[in-house]
């Protein structure tokens, strides 16, 4: 076959090619491509791939270079008709390194705050007179829903950041004898026969919270009651505010609050909680009493890593679902090995639940030593489930650091582009013609 020119942009390429031909004259008749007077072909295309486009029509295969957008790569594949099945596997990354997942999850982020922001500047405006109650709820808004936008938001996030590592120090003190008082009276008699086998609940049966820890408590947890308070005020979606599990949560965390502290000083005597259920209910409080812990995550929301570390978990879900399935499959495995090892020593391991609780133990590097292999045979067990925890942990670990990698580097370019779109310093040049000028 004789050779053809295409030109794309003024590079001129030769070939020969019956198949690139036969393209050619689709993309000619369907106008997007046209036939100049020397018998070219020319396109409106940028030419920079257009060599490797060029090897598939000559050859049967080719090579995408790894300099270049994917999106750009696959919209050039789709245009001269090149399957996605003759793409090689050394391309793949070339092809789909787009991070558009990361980009997408990133954005749907950003659309829901400004659909937020939106709604509420539409309220304004239908309110915008002096002394208005839409007024202050937008100031309301910008403060709690924008903290880092605006200065009473700045100042309300740090009074509720103040509060929370106050209600938290509370919580870690209380269980110190230097923070509690002695009850009313010396401990009787029954108190020390239900309570005197465990020091730890004799002295909590024993004590109270003293009234400066009392009071303080009362004060942090107030202040973050006003703050789910006026959250819930200012939701335009009130309905589904409580849907939320971490706002359900919360409120289970400042109701529990109010009521330990309620039954720490109403209780008139350490017997009146022994006998009964009430015993049983205490120690349930007390431990739901530590979900306020978790009020720190409502402060680090405001901070956009901690949204990226959301996203990079949430993106990493199916691997950490996986790692949990093959953890505690093995754990089953390893736990039934070392039980049937170690079944001739009756010193360790009484039945498989203990083997499988030292495998979990094992395989996760923390080894308490509470229970080990006696035996040459239960060595070896050991060994193995130590070697498989260190290369199952490298799994979800190097997953989810990677994708907290992307997540992190596409916002840090997304808000960079942002930034400089706003800038007064970019300023692209706008040429303008009107018809009478070109005339």
């Amino acid at each position: 076959m004789e050779k053809f020119k295409v030109n794309l942009r003024g590079t001129v390429f030769l070939s020969r090619s019956s198949a690139l031909k036969k393209t050619l004259d689709i993309l000619t008749t369907e106008n997007q491509a046209e036939i100049l007077a020397d018998g070219s072909y020319y396109l409106d295309r940028n030419p920079l791939i257009f060599h490797h486009i060029l090897d598939h029509f000559c050859n049967g295969h080719f090579h995408l270079p790894r300099n270049i957008c994917p999106i750009h790569a696959r919209k050039e594949l789709e245009f001269w008709a090149v399957s996605l099945a003759d793409v090689p596997e050394c391309c793949y990354g070339t092809l789909y390194d787009d991070n558009e997942s990361e980009q997408r999850a990133i954005r749907a982020l950003e659309e829901e705050a400004d659909s937020v922001e939106e709604q509420y500047n539409m309220i304004l405006d239908r309110h915008q007179t002096a002394g208005s109650c839409a007024v202050i709820r937008h100031k309301l808004v910008q403060a709690l829903n924008f903290s880092m936008q605006s200065f009473l938001g700045k100042v309300w996030l740090l009074i509720v950041a103040v509060f929370t590592a106050m209600s938290i120090a509370v919580f870690l003190l209380q269980s110190t004898t230097v923070f509690r008082n002695q009850r009313p009276g010396q401990p009787s008699n029954k108190s020390l026969e239900m309570y005197g086998h465990n020091p730890k609940v004799l002295r909590m049966a024993t004590t109270i919270v003293s009234p400066e820890m009392a009071f303080v408590e009362i004060l942090s947890n107030t202040v973050l009651v006003l703050d789910l308070v006026l959250r819930f005020s200012i939701s335009h979606r009130k309905k589904t505010f409580f849907r939320k599990p971490y706002n359900v949560l919360e409120l289970l965390t400042e109701m529990i609050i109010y009521i330990f502290i309620t039954l720490e000083f109403l209780s008139p005597s350490p017997e009146s909680i022994g006998d009964s259920a009430t015993y049983e209910l205490a120690m349930l409080l007390q431990i739901l009493y530590s979900l306020r812990v978790l009020r720190i995550f409502r402060v680090l929301d405001s901070c956009s890593e901690m949204k990226m570390l959301k996203l990079s978990l949430l993106k990493s879900k199916t691997e950490f679902c996986l790692f949990v399935t093959v953890l505690i499959s093995f754990a089953f495995v390893f736990g039934s090995w070392i039980y049937w090892v170690e079944f001739l020593n009756t010193e360790t391991f009484p039945n498989i639940f203990v083997g499988i609780w030292w495998a979990i133990v094992t395989m996760t590097t923390v080894g308490y030593g509470d229970f080990a292999p006696k035996s040459t045979a239960g060595y070896f067990v050991g060994v193995l489930t130590c070697i498989f925890g260190l290369i199952l942990l490298s799994m979800p670990v190097a997953t989810i650091a990677s994708n907290f990698s992307k997540i992190y580097d596409c916002y840090n370019f997304r808000k960079t582009h942002l930034k400089a779109k706003r800038s007064k310093e970019f300023k692209p040049r706008c040429y303008q013609q009107n018809e009478t000028s070109l005339l």
